[in-house]
């Protein structure tokens, strides 16, 4: 028989974060709210993965990521430290123009988190749409945290085209990390796991990417997702069977979308010359496909 004295918050997911229960999770924003008013500031709103301070808003899903490997006891340091730096940012630093110039990278993000940004912290008007849910904003890499850079603060650093060249230069000089192949037959796909804060913006330079690790791919493209800015999965369609891959790499993307710090979108993705057509969709949380007439053709022509 069960326990009939155990609280059901212990065991029912939190539905915005799932990898807590509801009494964890309510702990949790308790902790970050008390954290926030210790820290001198007056909390004006509180959503169920934000607060707002002083005009500022901080987005808490990060931060949960990291609370929910700790020991709850260890939370509120935590969140002072996480906190805390998010408060010190600066975007000019005390820099030379030349050594600013050199942190600048493009960061794929969700447009929900930059529409929930407040007119405060700046406007993101000029950033890109890179696929429906995606967009692409330019960033400061700083020793102790990633500052997104507002439309206003883009003059200072020079002629906009030249800053968006300059980051791009920069993200193809970091080298590109080993993959791992996981799967057999015709469901397998490879994954590349980085530290780097903008890892899975590289599916901006995709083609790229596969040059360097030395795998082959077609113009009939390649199967992509980034479920979070720490991975990239990919399956070139190389002329082997290839229509088991499409479930497979589906099914893991969903697995590690949001179960890892800053999630970028549960969806595959079918590239080609440098265009992305999303294959996926979420229909009441569970995974639905919208597969285009000539990516089903290629999966009948190669098939084993």
């Amino acid at each position: 028989m069960g326990d009939s004295t155990r609280d059901p918050d212990d065991e029912q997911p939190d539905l915005i974060f799932p990898f807590f229960s509801l009494g964890e999770a309510r702990q949790f924003r308790a902790s970050a709210y008390r954290v926030l008013v210790e820290l001198g500031g007056r909390v004006s709103e509180v959503g169920p993965d934000f607060m707002t301070i002083d005009r500022d808003r901080f987005i808490l899903h990060n931060i949960a990521v990291r609370c929910r490997e700790a020991d709850p006891r260890n939370w509120r340091t935590l969140l002072r430290k996480h906190f805390r730096t998010v408060m010190a940012a600066d975007l000019a630093d005390g820099l030379a123009l030349e050594e600013r110039l050199a942190t600048v990278y493009p960061r794929i993000m969700p447009a929900e988190a930059l529409a929930l940004t407040p007119v405060a912290a700046g406007s993101y008007g000029y950033a890109p749409v890179l696929v429906d849910g995606l967009r692409i904003v330019l960033a400061f890499d700083r020793p102790d945290i990633v500052v997104s850079i507002p439309e206003a603060t883009i003059p200072e650093l020079g002629v906009p085209e030249r800053v968006w060249a300059r980051a791009m230069d920069n993200l193809r000089a970091v080298p590109v990390p080993a993959h791992e192949t996981f799967g057999r037959d015709g469901g397998w796909f490879h994954a590349t796991v980085d530290p780097l804060f903008f890892h899975a913006t590289r599916v901006l330079i995709l083609d790229e990417v596969l040059t360097r690790l030395r795998i082959p791919f077609t113009a009939d493209g390649i199967l992509v997702s980034l479920p979070n800015r720490h991975e990239l999965l990919f399956r070139p369609i190389d002329g082997s069977h290839f229509a088991p891959a499409v479930y497979a790499l589906a099914d893991f993307t969903v697995h590690r979308f949001g179960a890892a710090v800053g999630p970028l979108s549960p969806h595959l993705y079918w590239w080609r010359n440098g265009n992305l057509t999303r294959l996926t969709e979420l229909r009441d949380g569970a995974l639905g496909f919208e597969l285009p007439d000539e990516l089903v053709e290629l999966m009948d022509r190669y098939r084993a």
